[in-house]
């Protein structure tokens, strides 16, 4: 459904504060050099997990780790080394694998899975190698290098959810994107075609309902979802980005759903969160002061947010100073669930 409300109306919290990391000691997995600072370019994927933030630079082909002190500031963070693993081909979006390992290697040491350009992998960060679980096009040789994935996540029984889309430095933006599903037995199962910008998406507390988006629509699109079978059904708009006057380009990008199931858009292009009702109703606004290219989000812990943004292009335009860097702020909100992909025992 558009939204009626002028969202500049909604209770809104400016935040106006550098980003958490974006002048940090950084080292690289397979050199162990040093960087004084992360720029994002296209800064995606933020993924929490047991004091680990973890996000992608889609652009630099990284993912990126840093350890997180629970009560740090932006200084003890600057103490806090950023790992740093250059996959080679773009990445889109990590998620943690379920162990069943009885080891007690720490979070850090353990592998966890990524999503590339070419396929669904995992990636040791003991050596920084990648292990392709599924490839997306693997007979298709120029459609794999024209694509790329986006964005995903892992729903309740442990299935790994991926969108995936035109490479915009090879090929503009075209219909070509698809949402897939990797199962724990690695069967990749194609859910939906027609897509441009496949980004944002979640569930419902109850697993009834499945979100999600695809950016040029400026729709978040709810589906009846049959957690059972990963099925889904019923595509109907929950809500709709309405025209904002000064920001004709906004339109929605990453999504969460917290704790008491409200959903969390990023509005890339303005600068935006917006938090919505599961009904479809906009009830509160978080603004980032000088970061335009917000493109999605993760909760940490004890009601923190994690917030990704985009560099690319900054130098020069109004306005976008902290684009690029990877925001830390507070909330009285708190996640709903997350899940870890199941790979099936036989190939753990």
């Amino acid at each position: 459904m558009a939204s009626t409300i002028d969202l500049k109306s909604l209770p809104t919290l400016v935040i106006d504060q550098e980003p958490y990391i974006t002048a940090a000691n950084t080292s690289s997995s397979a050199d162990t050099s040093s960087t004084t600072h992360v720029i994002n370019q296209l800064g995606e994927g933020p993924y929490f997990s047991d004091g680990t933030l973890r996000w992608v630079d889609i652009l630099s082909q990284k993912v990126f780790s840093v350890k997180t002190p629970l009560n740090a500031t932006g200084t003890d963070a600057e103490k806090s080394v950023v790992r740093e693993f250059d996959i080679g081909v773009s990445v889109g979006v990590t998620a943690d694998i379920e162990s069943t390992s009885s080891t007690n290697e720490s979070l850090q040491e353990k592998p966890f899975l990524v999503a590339t350009k070419l396929g669904v992998a995992t990636l040791n960060p003991t050596d920084s190698s990648v292990k392709y679980l599924a490839k997306f096009f693997p007979d298709d040789e120029q459609r794999a290098n024209r694509m790329r994935a986006n964005d995903g996540k892992v729903d309740s029984h442990g299935r790994f959810w991926v969108g995936i889309m035109n490479d915009f430095h090879i090929d503009p933006a075209t219909t070509e994107g698809t949402l897939f599903r990797l199962d724990e037995d690695l069967t990749l199962n194609t859910v939906l075609t027609g897509l441009t910008i496949p980004n944002g998406i979640g569930w419902s507390l109850d697993d009834s309902k499945m979100y999600f988006i695809d950016s040029p629509t400026r729709t978040i699109t709810a589906f009846d979802f049959d957690a059972a079978t990963g099925a889904i059904s019923n595509p109907r708009p929950l809500w709709k980005v309405p025209q904002i006057p000064g920001e004709p380009d906004a339109m929605p990008d990453g999504l969460i759903v917290d704790s008491e199931g409200h959903i969390w858009v990023a509005i890339h292009n303005a600068g935006w969160i917006i938090r919505i009702t599961p009904a479809g109703e906009p009830e509160g606004r978080l603004v980032l002061k000088g970061a335009k290219k917000v493109t999605s989000m993760a909760f940490g812990e004890a009601g923190e947010l994690f917030i990704t943004t985009a560099g690319v292009g900054r130098e020069g335009e109004a306005g976008r100073e902290r684009d690029g860097g990877v925001f830390r702020i507070k909330t009285d909100e708190r996640g709903g669930p997350q899940w870890k992909f199941k790979l099936g025992s036989s190939r753990g």
